[in-house]
């Protein structure tokens, strides 16, 4: 019906889970957000209570596109299968009109609560945001880096000189997602990865899917900013 909706976090966009869900099935996180919400949706239009017969998986496969999805739900904890049911975890938090009556009535009595307070209140509030700005800024660049040649502080650099660009914002804990996958795969293939992400322009990282028997390769820059190549595949692990 017109007017229906469903309540969705903006934080979501950068949640550890999406960019698990994207390396699992090997899609765009982007593509992720948008085979989710149409799970959520099926779900907020078909069930009181967050619940569903296993056997609707398949449907919700096909309904996103893609085999498999409800799987990688299951594996970052978004679904669930309880013998033969499967449920949305939170589903009365986010989703049914008690949810949504809440949602609404907090948005009333916030904007309420803007236009009372007065000046004061607001340039205090106001003047302390740049330092919660600065202070997250400090926190995510003195994370470790999970690699520290300089092959690998090149590529990280590129890439958040990539994300800047498209205007995306990487949270502490999206870089911390994303150094614990680069320790999974190794230093030669995070390079790689991130390479190959800025190079097709995807917002995340994939692990590169190398053949062994071929020449794996390494980013370096020589004195002309070219590219080389030069790394065999016993150098990088495989």
């Amino acid at each position: 019906m017109a007017g229906d909706w469903i309540k969705f976090e903006k934080a979501t966009l950068d949640k550890p889970e999406v960019y698990e869900m994207a390396g699992i099935l090997g899609i765009d996180p982007d593509a992720v957000i948008g085979k989710l919400l149409r799970v959520w949706d099926w779900f907020d239009d078909q069930s009181l209570d967050g619940y569903a017969p296993v056997t609707l998986a398949a449907q919700l496969n096909r309904n996103t596109g893609y085999a498999g999805f409800t799987e990688a739900m299951k594996q970052v904890g978004w679904m669930i299968q309880e013998g033969s049911k499967i449920s949305i975890p939170n589903f009365q938090r986010h989703n049914g009109e008690t949810a949504k009556q809440r949602a609404l009535s907090a948005k009333r009595m916030a904007k309420k609560r803007s236009k009372s307070d007065d000046g004061s209140v607001t340039s205090s509030v106001t003047s302390s945001q740049p330092e919660k700005r600065r202070e997250e800024k400090i926190n995510k660049e003195s994370l470790p880096l999970p690699f520290l040649s300089d092959g690998f502080k090149t590529a990280w650099e590129d890439w958040l000189k990539y994300q800047k660009q498209k205007k995306k914002k990487m949270t502490e804990l999206t870089i911390k997602s994303q150094f614990k996958k680069f320790k999974e795969w190794g230093e030669a293939k995070s390079i790689l990865a991130i390479e190959d992400a800025i190079a097709n322009g995807w917002q995340g990282v994939f692990e590169p899917k190398i053949d062994p028997t071929m020449k794996a390769s390494v980013i370096s820059k020589d004195n002309q900013g070219c590219m080389s190549r030069n790394f065999t595949s016993a150098d990088v692990g495989i």
